[in-house]
């Protein structure tokens, strides 16, 4: 019985020196006589006969025995060292690495040979003693293309994603939405209409004005402008910090036409525009972050703080903010402690969204005319399930508003149309099917 060692290298920094000596250094311990070494310095993709394989298993009788420093020399996968184990048709020999041998059947059967119902098994066997079994399969997995594998990772992704996301989004079954001004900055906008006619200054004069870092109402002389609407006159305040009559008059234009486009309804207490700058610290060096665009009170007073208010402008948010603020313009004296009021919030026994629910005797009502306008007069400009979630939390406030009778004019209504049953659906498909083929047959009869 013939031993024969193979070796190769694949790189041009390699060398079979270290192959070599593991050879031996096996040989020695399982007492085998290495008759014959194959060297082969090929690198990367050689073909076989650079990788002189013709030569190695010409070599080889039945009974001989192959050695190599480690699987990967003979092949780059599994199936290159089955095929190789299997070629000498002539000569099957034992097939031996320096980390292991062949420990299953000692003969490795040709293809073209029968099959005796077993895989083929190679046992490879390190110093330490631990061993591997690589089984052969008829039908081999392909390697796995990069998309694949891409498309694998993004399914885990989404799998967990659907798993833990539940989890680290807090769940608040009280409320129907997160946020109500701050979740759409299209229910309306620059293109609806405005109430807005004309605007006249009417000098200076003292009016009480509210100062919010004192935390009070001061007197101050303010420059005065009356803004007529289509049906009512405001008189709009303007801070006597911004110096000149023209400067206020820019103010009081770039914010007139904007309150115009609020409906009637939430303005109809409407008396007041005071305009400001946004309140600073009592150092009067840095502004007050958390001062919001606007404010309104039940005194039929707007107050617009011009530099918040910009900024809500111009990301789109001015009109939902009014429209909260209209509601306490117009609707908390009348409505906030109202006995059917109270008793539709307790009906609904839930809230539109968590400002409401912390300050259900403040906030609430102005919160709930938000999604009433919403679903009835803006319902293409939210989400199907924003405005499913609003049906469903607050049908009693809703039906409060709508007994109101409240003029949300220049907005219409907008009438749902009710759904068609799935067995409607189905009977209509019928009809039209069978109508279909009747003028089909009428008209090949008349051919």
């Amino acid at each position: 019985m013939k031993t024969v060692a193979y070796l190769r290298v694949s790189t041009p920094r390699q060398d079979v020196r270290s192959q070599r000596l593991a050879i031996l250094e096996y040989a020695r311990k399982h007492d085998i006589r290495i008759d014959d070494f194959i060297e082969a310095p090929a690198f990367g993709q050689a073909s076989e006969k650079r990788r002189r394989l013709d030569e190695l298993t010409s070599v080889l009788g039945r009974g001989d025995r192959l050695v190599a420093s480690e699987p990967s020399r003979l092949g780059r996968s599994l199936g290159q060292m089955v095929t190789i184990s299997r070629r000498p048709r002539q000569g099957r020999g034992r097939l031996r690495g320096a980390q292991g041998e062949h420990a299953g059947r000692e003969q490795a059967r040709h293809p073209d040979e029968g099959h005796d119902g077993h895989d083929h098994v190679f046992r490879w066997i390190d110093c330490a003693g631990s061993s591997r079994n690589t089984r052969e399969r008829n039908r081999r997995r392909p390697p796995m293309r990069r998309g694949d594998l891409f498309m694998r990772l993004a399914l885990i992704l989404v799998v967990l994603l659907l798993v833990i996301a539940p989890a680290l989004v807090e769940s608040d079954s009280s409320t129907a939405l997160p946020e109500t001004v701050w979740r759409y900055n299209n229910i309306i906008t620059s293109s609806d209409p405005t109430a807005l006619r004309s605007v006249s200054y009417g000098g200076r004069g003292i009016r009480e004005f509210y100062d919010r870092l004192a935390g009070e109402w001061v007197l101050l002389n303010v420059y005065l402008f009356d803004v007529q609407y289509e049906s009512r006159h405001s008189e709009y305040q303007v801070h006597p910090e911004y110096g000149t009559v023209e400067a206020a008059r820019e103010q009081v234009d770039a914010y007139a036409e904007v309150v115009g486009r609020l409906p009637r309804a939430m303005l109809s207490n409407g008396r007041e525009v005071e305009i400001s700058r946004t309140a600073r610290t009592e150092s009067d060096e840095t502004l007050d972050d958390g001062m919001p665009p606007s404010q309104a009170n039940q005194r039929g007073i707007i107050h617009i703080y011009a530099d918040a208010a910009e900024d809500a402008h111009r990301r789109g948010y001015l009109e939902e903010v009014l429209i909260h603020e209209a509601g306490h313009l117009s609707f908390d004296r009348e409505h906030a402690d109202h006995p059917d009021w109270l008793a539709a919030q307790k009906a609904d026994g839930r809230f539109i969204s968590p400002y409401a629910r912390d300050f259900p005797d403040r906030e609430d009502v102005a919160e709930s005319l938000w999604a009433y306008f919403v679903v009835n007069h803006r319902p293409d400009r939210v989400s199907q399930a924003d405005h499913d979630a609003i049906l469903e939390y607050i049908p009693n406030r809703l039906a409060y508003f709508d007994r109101q009778r409240l003029d949300m004019s220049p907005y219409m209504r907008v009438t749902p149309v009710p759904a068609l049953p799935l067995v409607g659906l189905l009977l209509l498909g019928g009809v039209l099917v069978a109508v279909g083929m009747g003028r089909t047959r009428r008209v090949i009869s008349l051919r």
